[in-house]
């Protein structure tokens, strides 16, 4: 089977006038966390979180980004140096909701496969 370097991709979107955003992702195999990428739809100040969730439970998750926004409309976290996550780790995503009517945040996950592997075993490269 053909062997190619795909990044992987996730997405969501949340209203905060309707509630916080709270995602959590992952990706098949081992992989790099690349960026996280936020966009809104208007100007907030809220609390944001980037977390790993070890696979070895919650005693080994680990902060990787906080931050309290301030009059933004866009924000992006792009790890420095690795940051390795292996088969069935995950990534989280929260952003509070706190007085901020009617906008939506859209955020992006992108990260890129680890080693070697069959075009066919990687999962939704596209989502």
């Amino acid at each position: 089977m053909a062997q190619q370097t795909q990044f992987l991709r996730a997405k969501t979107s949340q209203n905060l006038a309707t509630g916080a955003l709270n995602f959590t992702t992952s990706f098949v195999g081992n992989f790099q966390l690349a960026q996280v990428l936020f966009g809104f739809s208007g100007s907030i100040s809220q609390a944001q979180t980037v977390v790993f969730n070890s696979r070895d439970g919650a005693a080994y998750d680990a902060t990787l980004d906080s931050n309290s926004l301030s009059s933004v409309t866009s924000y992006a976290y792009r790890p420095s140096g690795g940051c390795i996550f292996m088969d069935g780790d995950q990534v989280t995503i929260t952003l509070a909701n706190s007085g901020t009517p009617a906008v939506t945040a859209y955020v992006t996950v992108i990260a890129e496969p680890l080693g070697q592997q069959a075009v066919g075993t990687i999962s939704k490269p596209g989502l």
